[in-house]
């Protein structure tokens, strides 16, 4: 669900959600990329999350003013893949596939109006197949097994994981460090147990990936830059 607020700079979506946990009304920027997000209190009201964030028009503008730009995934630029950062390029071949050469370089081949849409698909598979792995390993030394796996463009969080044993991944991890990524993925792995971020659940987490505590704080660090990239 979104509400539309009117600015002079224009018009300014923003994400709602319904949080029964909530005490009160809280507008956070998701990401430095774009997202904001009101949170709307277990008795509150789309009208009065309206109000509030009319209420604090000038912090929003302030904050979407100077937020990173977005870096469009073009040939020349440079892309985090796995921790570490390639320079993308167009082989200029009509056909082919994408491969990476000597370490540094990630190679495109297809035409030029299609590059970003190529760079995201095969982004998309390799992180499905680490995330794959990763979640097949924390299920088993935990002892427990997952239905599905999906990787999205999530805004809001890195991982999600349904009552019916389904779990859903943002793509953008595989940008981030190995260890990161499979830190996720034991996160989400956790919650087929546990769905609740209580003391069991994080006693899970541990046991599976015992440095959970250096890599959430990656994430809290750096996860943001990995929103940026992407027209």
């Amino acid at each position: 669900m979104h509400i539309q607020l009117e600015s002079e700079n224009g018009p300014i979506h923003v994400k709602v959600r319904h949080n029964v946990r909530a005490k009160r009304y809280n507008l956070r920027v998701a990401n430095q990329a774009e997202c904001l997000v009101l949170t709307i209190p277990r008795y509150g009201s789309l009208k009065q999350a309206q109000a509030f964030a009319l209420s604090h028009i000038g912090w929003i503008e302030a904050r979407l003013k100077n937020r990173p730009k977005r870096i469009p995934i073009e040939p020349g630029i440079m892309l985090p893949f796995r921790g570490k950062h390639y320079q993308l390029c167009a082989t200029g071949e009509k056909r082919g596939s994408i491969t990476i050469e000597e370490g540094t370089t990630i190679k495109v081949a297809g035409a030029r109006e299609h590059f970003e849409r190529r760079v995201i698909d095969w982004l998309k598979g390799q992180a499905k197949l680490e995330l794959l792995k990763s979640s097949h390993y924390h299920a088993e030394n935990l002892g427990l097994r997952f239905n599905k796996l999906t990787v999205r463009d999530t805004k809001t969080r890195w991982g999600s994981c349904s009552s019916l044993g389904s779990l859903n991944y943002s793509w953008r991890l595989i940008m981030a460090p190995v260890e990161i990524l499979d830190y996720v993925a034991a996160h989400e792995v956790a919650h087929l147990k546990e769905m609740n971020h209580g003391p069991a659940f994080w006693a899970l987490v541990s046991k599976t990936c015992p440095q959970m505590q250096d890599h959430r704080a990656w994430l809290k660090r750096n996860g943001n830059d990995l929103h940026l990239y992407g027209s």
